[in-house]
């Protein structure tokens, strides 16, 4: 830590910490180090220590005068191929009612923004990510109460949030508001008219 205070820098960010599905789920296609392929939100990843880990550095940081930046990715869970999903293991997720049915033909170019908000990304038969249906409010009440929850126990004072495109902006305006931080998004894209739509549900 005292390291990391010699280089000129206020903030420290850090991939999705929450616990991500196992190994053997992805069928040999990789492993979730990264932190998008998440299995429980509600738990944190125990390669990056425990929730006493988390706030220590937290504290450590505040103590620094250095900001704490959480990546976030609610658009999304983790798994192997589509065939061998088991919703059942998705925590709070544990129901196929929880997601968008298995679709992995997005349109891109020229963009169609409902399939790039309902349909899923990844490859059906490796790694597939289903992708959480946040038009369903009971989803989006408890995606509000999570970050919030989140960013308060932690003392986060910033968030990454990942793949925004593929979620609808009147979502992204109130996860925004709930988490009571800053928050800047990824709109992965190289038109510059596209990307420019996130500026005003970020803000």
């Amino acid at each position: 830590m005292d390291i990391t205070c010699t280089i000129p820098t206020r903030s420290t960010q850090l991939t999705q910490i929450v616990k991500q599905v196992p190994p053997e789920v992805t069928n040999g296609s990789g492993e979730a180090y990264h932190g998008y392929w998440a299995e429980d939100i509600y738990s944190l990843n125990p390669n990056f220590g425990n929730e006493s880990d988390l706030l220590s550095l937290s504290q450590a940081l505040r103590s620094r005068n250095m900001l704490l930046m959480l990546d976030v990715a609610p658009n999304h869970m983790g798994s192997g191929p589509v065939a061998n999903i088991t919703y059942s293991n998705y925590i709070p997720w544990n129901n196929p009612r929880y997601f968008h049915p298995p679709n992995l033909n997005i349109t891109y170019d020229p963009p169609n923004q409902t399939e790039i908000e309902q349909f899923w990304i990844g490859d059906a038969n490796t790694v597939a990510l289903p992708d959480v249906n946040t038009e369903v409010p009971e989803v989006v009440n408890t995606l509000y109460l999570w970050i919030r929850q989140l960013v308060e126990k932690y003392g986060v004072d910033g968030l990454r949030l990942d793949t925004v495109k593929h979620i609808r902006k009147p979502f992204w305006q109130k996860f925004c508001k709930a988490s009571g931080v800053f928050a800047m998004g990824e709109v992965l894209s190289g038109d510059i008219e596209y990307v420019n739509f996130g500026n005003e549900l970020i803000m």
